[in-house]
């Protein structure tokens, strides 16, 4: 079973704090669904977002634009980037790496690179 530890300050940030309710909700759902890996980024379709929370496809296209706005989250496509993984606990030992390089491997090239483009991203994922 796939775990994420969330950091409880998580709702004491001002970047959080200031979101609408629906927005706040959603990306704490876009941190802990279960297509979520041990990356920042990972597939997941709107129809299943809609799943997951309960909202109608006009409320998720909503809180996707607040979020993007907000510089929480960029969206590739059908692929979610986290683009502060600070409220996340990451796991750390061999498994973790083996379970990242595996999952590195599998994304489309362009979320691959977008990734390995971020400051200090190559280094935290090929290490």
């Amino acid at each position: 079973m796939k775990t994420a530890i969330i950091k409880t300050d998580f709702w004491e940030e001002d970047r959080i704090f200031v979101l609408l309710p629906d927005a706040r909700y959603f990306y704490l759902c876009l941190l802990t669904n279960p297509k979520r890996g041990t990356l920042p980024a990972f597939k997941c379709s709107d129809r299943l977002m809609s799943a997951y929370t309960g909202y109608n496809y006009d409320t998720i296209k909503l809180c996707k634009a607040h979020l993007t706005k907000a510089k929480l989250i960029t969206i590739l496509g059908e692929y979610y980037i986290i683009n502060d993984d600070d409220y996340v606990t990451p796991t750390k030992g061999k498994l973790t790496q083996q379970l990242r390089e595996k999952e590195l491997a599998s994304l489309p090239l362009e979320v691959k690179d977008f990734l390995l483009s971020r400051s200090g991203a190559v280094q935290e994922y090929n290490n």
